[in-house]
């Protein structure tokens, strides 16, 4: 309430002290249903106009019925505290097994902010959530990648409990793109386990082979016998390179090498592919097969 009255205006903000706490005792409760005033004192607040305007007395202000009037209301916010706080549970669960993103999805992400007495900023002032920024990826359970809108920021690793959905307009392009980066992860990753659980039974396989190929050639004293040993620890020390060592990496270096200085080398045969060529030889191709059948 204080932060969407004063704004930006985090200076005087205390200047208005009594009047936000007047708005909050005479403000009903949604889990008591009753006010702070009346729980605490046993009477409704008045403000400045019911004070100028006088009303007769009624019955429930006599003081006979005071005590039985609070211990009446008492019972009524017990049970209303139980059933609206079971009602917030069930919905506060709701949400949290609801809470599920996608790569392309903008959300709003929950700020901490410092406060700053030199800049008069105040924390408990500040809006509480940023963005949109843009879901790259789903880390686990509970931690998504995102990537701010600002390039100037970097990306983060955020907990989904300090993200909700940001229901705006995205460009239907870039999630495209989003999701087939997130295809090709996904698939990088899937050759790298291949070539971890390949090496794993290639590396039971060398080392049966090489032993018994050393105990043939210790006992029939011929070296040749060990020649098949050479191109096999070849396709081991590729295996591991690729499964744990920075052959991916320099892959990636040298793909990154070819585009910038041998772009030519990536030209495909009659150009890159327009609407008018891919129309142009769909209906060469339909001529061709009227030819045919005819």
């Amino acid at each position: 309430m204080i932060a969407s009255y004063v704004g930006n205006q985090h200076k005087n903000w205390d200047q208005w002290i009594r009047e936000f706490r007047f708005a909050i005792n005479a403000a009903y409760h949604e889990t008591t249903g009753q006010t702070p005033a009346e729980l605490a004192l046993g009477r409704s607040l008045k403000g400045p106009l019911e004070r100028l305007i006088s009303s007769p007395p009624t019955p429930q202000q006599l003081p006979y019925t005071l005590l039985e009037r609070q211990k009446q209301m008492n019972d009524q916010v017990k049970k209303r505290v139980g059933v609206c706080q079971s009602r917030q549970a069930r919905y506060y669960n709701t949400h949290r097994r609801s809470a599920q993103l996608l790569p392309g999805d903008l959300v709003w992400v929950r700020t901490h902010p410092l406060s700053n007495a030199s800049e008069n900023f105040s924390s408990k002032l500040a809006p509480k959530w940023s963005g949109p920024a843009t879901v790259m990826r789903k880390l686990g359970p509970i931690n998504y990648h995102v990537q701010w809108n600002d390039q100037n920021k970097k990306m983060d690793t955020i907990n989904v409990v300090n993200l909700k959905p940001y229901f705006g307009v995205q460009p239907p392009l870039e999630r495209q793109i989003l999701m087939q980066n997130e295809m090709r992860e996904r698939q990088m990753a899937m050759q790298i386990a291949w070539s971890r659980e390949f090496l794993k039974y290639f590396s039971s396989f060398f080392g049966l082979t090489a032993l018994g190929l050393t105990v043939g050639a210790v006992r029939r004293r011929r070296a040749v016998l060990l020649a098949p040993i050479v191109p096999l620890s070849f396709i081991l020390a590729y295996q591991m390179d690729m499964a744990y060592g920075s052959l991916v990496h320099r892959m990636r270096a040298e793909a990154e090498s070819i585009m910038v200085s041998e772009s030519e080398r990536l030209d495909l045969p009659h150009g890159t592919p327009t609407f008018e060529s891919i129309e142009k030889s769909r209906r060469s191709r339909a001529h061709l097969t009227s030819l045919l059948e005819k």
